[in-house]
């Protein structure tokens, strides 16, 4: 049951940002308990989840190496080693808009975005059940699986290694370069002394030690974008002036954070608060110990950075009315423009949000939305009755004409009913 819950998961979130993942192949290696993936290529928009408009130029993660000990979970940590993540991002430029691809797109996040809202709901059930079942005895323990979920995330061993993420773009036809770099980073339990070591049962207190090594942030003004991107050609460039302890860096970088070494010991309080406990325990408790921390900005840094933040948002802003303007008829780089079609976006993209304003009052459109919720709620609630049906292809055809935030009401409302 474990092996197909980890299978599952991995394979989306893998699925998510690797081209050509084999997920057979992947499901395969992790019944058997060890994972080996070598040489994986990012999507180009593995990015996309952040919401800005930046794009995958190149990306490239060398291992990532997965041991699960399927027979000791109860005495063995599960241990997850990242090893040289490399990406160069870009700054994505206005482009044609296409009506099917963009529509497509649009819906995959909103399907994402109603996954992750469903994920949410569980999570705040399970927890109000949990609280209902400790309230009715406070003796009654979790189950099996359970406790070894527990013993699982409570014993996780990760270390990511060569970690350099960089963006590269231009302001005022100045081009720039900013980047994260980091040598290493190790988490793991430990015992009250603060040694690494494997947590037995259920503690009423969790350590953890993090380790990090070398850890900067970089922006290199007057330095041109990297022209060749093959995987190659990015893997050494990015290996080459990645700052590591011990070592200079082939390039130097204009550091925004010089590279910095620290640990944290933080300590959880991993059970619930019962009567008569005392208040001043925190539930979280934290030391951290950097060696040296330098921090530098000069006025280019300054503005670059308000210049970019400024641009990111009128990108965004823009991104509603994209469908109005082709990229032909925008601002050149000699500053001419098309009046004619400047004046027709302008008329265009208010007359949409007239429009919408207007929809919502519109007594047509008022009944068309209460007849779509109204064939929508009943289908959704036996939503996983009617899988693969022609029922549930038509549950969700109504779901892509509803709006986000009234799904999630609608789900919040009658789920409680």
């Amino acid at each position: 049951m474990l092996q197909k819950i980890v299978a599952t998961v991995l394979n989306k979130i893998l699925g998510d940002f690797i081209e050509e993942l084999d997920q057979n192949k992947l499901k395969l290696s992790i019944f058997k308990g060890s994972v080996v993936l070598k040489n994986l290529i990012l999507k180009p928009d593995a990015l996309n989840r952040f919401n800005l408009p930046i794009y995958v130029k190149s990306g490239f993660l060398g291992t990532l190496h997965l041991e699960i000990p399927w027979k000791n979970l109860k005495s063995k940590p599960v241990i997850v080693n990242l090893d040289k993540i490399f990406l160069i991002a870009g700054q994505q430029e206005y482009k044609e808009y296409k009506k099917e691809k963009e529509e497509t797109f649009f819906e995959l996040a909103k399907q994402k975005k109603l996954e992750a809202y469903e994920i949410w709901k569980q999570n705040k059930e399970a927890e109000k059940l949990k609280k209902s079942k400790s309230k009715k005895s406070e003796s009654d323990d979790p189950g099996f699986t359970e406790k070894l979920i527990a013993k699982i995330i409570d014993n996780l061993q990760i270390s990511i290694s060569n970690v350099h993420v960089r963006f590269e773009s231009e302001i005022d036809k100045k081009p720039f370069a900013m980047g994260v770099t980091l040598d290493a980073i190790t988490a793991q339990s430990a015992d009250e002394n603060w040694k690494p070591a494997f947590v037995e049962n259920n503690p009423e207190f969790l350590n953890k030690i993090v380790d990090l090594k070398h850890l900067s942030i970089y922006w290199d003004t007057n330095t041109e974008p990297l022209k060749d991107l093959s995987t190659s050609s990015v893997t050494d460039f990015l290996q080459k002036t990645l700052p590591k302890k011990g070592s200079k860096s082939n390039t130097p970088h204009q550091f925004i954070l010089n590279p910095v070494d620290g640990d944290l010991k933080l300590r959880m309080k991993k059970t619930p608060y019962k009567k008569g406990d005392s208040l001043t325990i925190p539930k979280f408790d934290a030391i951290t110990n950097f060696h040296v921390i330098s921090i530098g900005l000069e006025d280019e840094h300054y503005r670059s950075i308000l210049k970019l933040m400024e641009h990111f948002t009128f990108f965004m802003r823009g991104e509603k009315y994209r469908k109005f303007l082709k990229p032909k008829y925008r601002p050149k780089k000699d500053n001419t423009i098309i009046s004619n079609q400047w004046w027709r976006f302008i008329f265009r993209s208010a007359g949409s949000d007239y429009k919408e304003r207007n929809s919502l009052f519109d007594w047509k459109e008022l009944t068309k939305r209460i007849n779509l919720r109204k064939k929508y709620i009943p289908l959704w609630k036996k939503k996983f009755d009617y899988k693969n049906t022609q029922k549930w292809k038509q549950s969700e055809e109504y779901q892509k004409s509803l709006i986000l935030k009234k799904i999630s009401h609608l789900k919040q409302s009658f789920s409680s009913d």
